[in-house]
């Protein structure tokens, strides 16, 4: 199958990389997008970052996640109003 031409715009910083990669391997910068499109469409993408479950399952890993005790919640709960504390108020997006 024949070579088909293809343009591609990239930014100054992208192109700078590519030269620098092909003059370290001393191959042109053809090799190198072929080789990296090649590699970027034969990768599997991944999976779902969230993993589906029946409610059932979920449910019964539920029951058997750790708990906090009383103290430990009473921490916790301490350093999430602290750090919200140190953040300060959000800027306004309306004003």
């Amino acid at each position: 199958m024949p070579d088909t031409p293809l343009s591609v715009r990239l930014p100054a910083d992208l192109t700078d990389a590519l030269d620098r990669r092909a003059n370290e391997r001393g191959v042109g910068r053809s090799l190198v997008v072929r080789e990296a499109v090649a590699a970027y469409l034969t990768t599997q993408p991944a999976g779902p970052a969230v993993r589906l479950m029946p409610v059932a399952v979920f449910l019964d890993l539920w029951a058997t996640a750790p708990r906090l005790n009383a103290d430990e919640a009473a921490a916790y709960a301490a350093d999430l109003r602290a750090d919200r504390a140190s953040l300060g108020a959000p800027d306004d997006p309306w004003g």
